[in-house]
This record gives C-alpha cells, structure tokens and sequence, in this order.
C-alpha cells in the first residue's frame, strides 16, 4: 500500500490534493523510444491539474499519480504547485 501523504515545501500532499503541474523532467538518454532524448509524454503533464491519487515511496523520492496523466511526478525533479489540501 502506497503512502497516504508527504511534505514538501510547498505544503503537505495527501490523497486527494489538487495539484498543478509546472515543469516536468523530460529529457532522457537517447534509445529507440526516445530518439531524441526527451520523453514527450513526461513533457505533456505540464500545465495539467489534477487530484492525487496515490503516493508511492521510490528510492529518493515520491512517485505521484493523479488525474493530471498517466505518468508519476517525482517528488525530487518534477515541479508543482498544491492548489488545494
């Protein structure tokens, strides 16, 4: 079971925030799904808002997953902003 809220400095995260995306760490090593090194579907949840809806713990960071995609922000590279708690 993943993690039910962690804080940040922007505020606490939990299941259930409103959150906006503001920037997203796109670029990647070059392979063949990513021939010109950046991840496009990363890049598309900037701008997008969204609720939490499940916080897992990673290695170094928070993964987040919400309505805003189907991609997981991380909580040590990617940008956001908590619009409601």
């Amino acid at each position: 079971m993943g993690k039910q809220s962690f804080t940040t400095p922007s505020g606490t995260i939990r299941i259930g925030s409103l959150i906006h995306v503001d920037h997203v760490h796109c670029e990647t090593s070059v392979t063949k799904a990513f021939p010109d090194g950046i991840d496009h579907g990363a890049m598309a949840l900037a701008g997008k808002t969204g609720k939490v809806t499940r916080i897992n713990e990673a290695p170094g960071c928070q993964q987040i997953y919400g309505t805003f995609g189907q991609l997981p922000l991380l909580s040590d590279v990617d940008r956001f902003s908590i619009i409601q708690y």
